[in-house]
């Protein structure tokens, strides 16, 4: 993911934007969780719950990924820079079946699993 964002020009630290989008992907897999939860076990959720429990869960996310991946993410990028192409190119086609298969599974989720409650 760093790799594509450091092609950009215009984005000066791609390092922030690329963690900004783990953390983001990251949510959108927690929230088809709790869309598919949600959807079978018939939970009556009040609006501001769901936005104060999304807001932590997004914090906590932050935290854990700025202790474990951001500070460290020197160390990741020696790690990762000599790899071969063979290896670099199925980290790329897994890299972005992950980010088609996150968002393709939360829309479907809110747009089959979540019924409006008017």
């Amino acid at each position: 993911m760093h790799w594509y964002l450091r092609k950009n020009k215009a984005n000066h630290n791609p390092s922030d934007s690329a963690f900004l989008l783990i953390c983001s992907l990251q949510s959108l897999n927690i929230g088809t969780i709790f869309v598919v939860v949600n959807h079978f076990l018939k939970l009556t959720i009040h609006k501001k719950t769901s936005v104060y429990s999304g807001l932590a869960i997004g914090i906590i996310l932050y935290a854990i990924n700025h202790f474990l991946l951001y500070s460290r993410r020197d160390e990741i990028f020696r790690r990762f820079k000599n790899r071969n192409h063979e290896k670099q190119n199925k980290g790329k086609l897994l890299f972005w079946f992950y980010v088609l298969m996150t968002l393709s599974l939360f829309v479907w989720s809110v747009l089959e699993l979540v019924t409006p409650q008017y």
